[in-house]
């Protein structure tokens, strides 16, 4: 299988990234397929409550474009990075039904904070996009002050999840913090098996 390159190949969603393959034969239509998957709750429901069983993630492809190699059996392809799930999608070029080149992108993590001051009890909306499909890319945490606020989860928004709380504590200023773990946080991110999932951390001035 031949290789696709893509630049660049790693990015939050909504990047514009270029595709190119080379080595292929000429002339010919390719198909170009992204690799993703879909996510839900796995759950028991019972007359009085509701038992939670776990996630289950089913992989699926997407058309996302298509192409045609040249003379040479080259092609190159311009697209921009979906809103997706984050972490590492795989991209096949496809022809005549086959899958003949691979490449990858990763989609990258970002986080939001919105306001960014004001008095106690103001409701702070946190936004954090990339969390992935996959069990332990699936969840983070939310942390102020260094305590621990709840899990934040993305299985039915294709990675971005959303949580709002209140400002609290004294005058001055405080630090949010969004984890890569639904609970403890990996004290070495960079040698986990997530390393991309570098999470963010933001300041919050609480005013009188």
């Amino acid at each position: 299988m031949g290789v696709l390159k893509t630049t660049p190949d790693v990015a939050v969603a909504g990047t514009p990234f270029t595709l190119s393959g080379s080595g292929l034969p000429a002339g010919k239509d390719v198909t170009l397929v992204w690799s993703t998957a879909n996510v839900t709750w796995v759950v028991d429901a019972r007359p009085d409550s509701v038992d939670y069983l776990g996630r289950q993630a089913t992989k699926l492809q997407v058309v996302i474009g298509s192409a045609t190699t040249d003379a040479s059996g080259s092609f190159t392809k311009k697209f921009v990075a979906p809103k997706d799930f984050g972490g590492i999608h795989d991209i096949y070029a496809v022809i005549d039904g086959v899958q003949v080149a691979k490449g990858g992108f990763l989609i990258a993590r970002s986080a939001t904070i919105k306001p960014t001051s004001g008095p106690i009890g103001t409701m702070i909306t946190v936004t954090y996009n990339g969390l992935g499909s996959s069990l332990y890319e699936g969840g983070a945490s939310l942390l102020y002050d260094n305590k621990y606020v709840g899990a934040m989860m993305a299985n039915w928004t294709r990675g971005t999840a959303v949580a709002h709380i209140r400002a609290s504590g004294p005058v001055g200023s405080h630090t949010l913090e969004v984890a890569d773990a639904i609970t403890f946080k990996y004290l070495n991110i960079q040698q986990s098996p997530i390393p991309w999932a570098t999470g963010s951390t933001f300041t919050f001035t609480v005013t009188k």
